[in-house]
């Protein structure tokens, strides 16, 4: 794919794509909720990628954070509904309202309705024995030290044998692991996954640093030292950078400097960096990143956003009278030592 602007044309249709995915409906290839045999989520993005014009890697991060806005949104609308489904599983053995058919039909991720269901019916002990459920559900849930918090508001009659009791928890056990496995964006593989991701971008900011010869502080070098509130790399002495008017299609070679520049392309002072390993949307940046490098900005001067999987047109971010600077795909525009020396 061609290097080129982010148009606010592409923005909006990448908004609206994502949008759509999020109302798709249960059983189709691009539901992004429950995983089926015939799922092709991959498929369909890549489809999107040609027909907007941005990378697949792209969509996908804009996607992840409109579906985790969503999900915020619905998590009280779901506890609502929760009672009533509850109350009719449990009476219901042979009931094929599942945990994951609930989530689909709620368009509700099953990894986190199968946790509500746990946190409900369960009697844990903290949120620790709560995730002790999630990570090997039959394993604990079919334990000797198990009980349900059976009442009034799930069931008329709460008394229930141990061999009744006992089947409950065996179908909760099944249930989650079910929902566990049947969702594509949440759960403990894919917090896992994200994790790894953003560590392994930031350790890819801290070698193209060092390669430039660059020196630095990294956040856990600051932690070390007792500062709070710290940026991923800190910047031993100031430098300038040549930040473009609109983010850009990565380059060939990560080694290859920014070759092309507009006259409107200006010169930043910055003293950290932040890596995000993510695509910076309007409101991901102006409701959640921007109030954090803000306070970087605040403590230790401007700074540098650096979205590895693009961002909104620019002037749609908040850049705190220009203190803080946004740039994507890679750290490849011209940069300006103490000395004058210009990389």
């Amino acid at each position: 794919m061609s290097r080129q602007d982010v148009s606010m044309e592409q923005y909006l249709a990448a908004e609206e794509w994502c949008n759509s995915l999020l109302a798709s409906e249960p059983d189709t290839p691009s539901h992004v909720f429950v995983s089926h045999p015939y799922s092709r989520l991959e498929d369909t993005i890549a489809a999107a990628s040609r027909d907007i014009g941005l990378p697949s890697s792209s969509l996908e991060s804009m996607m992840r954070n409109k579906y985790v806005v969503y999900v915020k949104r619905m998590t009280p609308v779901v506890r609502v509904k929760l009672i009533k489904f509850l109350s009719s599983w449990i009476v219901n053995a042979n009931d094929c309202q599942t945990i994951v058919y609930l989530a689909s039909e709620l368009r509700y991720p099953p990894y986190l309705l199968a946790r509500m269901v746990v946190e409900r019916l369960v009697d844990l002990k903290g949120k620790k024995a709560l995730t002790l459920v999630m990570r090997d559900p039959k394993t604990v849930l079919m334990g000797k030290d198990i009980s349900l918090k059976l009442d009034e508001e799930l069931c008329d009659d709460c008394y229930f044998s141990a061999d009744r009791c006992s089947d409950i928890c065996y179908r909760l056990a099944v249930e989650v692991q079910q929902a566990i496995d049947s969702d594509p964006l949440s759960g403990p593989r894919h917090e896992q996954e994200r994790r790894r991701l953003g560590l392994e971008y930031e350790k890819k900011l801290e070698q193209i640093l060092t390669r430039l010869g660059l020196p630095f502080e990294t956040e856990d070098e600051l932690r070390k030292r007792g500062t709070s509130k710290t940026p991923d790399v800190l910047l031993k002495c100031p430098v300038g950078l040549r930040i473009p008017t609109a983010a850009r299609y990565p380059l060939s070679s990560q080694n290859e400097r920014q070759s092309e520049e507009s006259d409107d392309d200006e010169w930043k002072v910055v003293c950290w960096i932040d890596s995000k390993a993510l695509f910076g949307d309007v409101k991901t940046h102006n409701v959640e990143v921007f109030p954090q490098a803000e306070s970087y900005a605040h403590r230790f001067g401007p700074g540098l956003i650096l979205y590895w999987f693009g961002h909104a047109p620019r002037d749609q971010l908040l850049n705190g009278h220009g203190d803080i600077s946004v740039a994507a795909w890679d750290l490849t525009m011209k940069i300006m030592l103490p000395t004058g020396e210009i990389l």
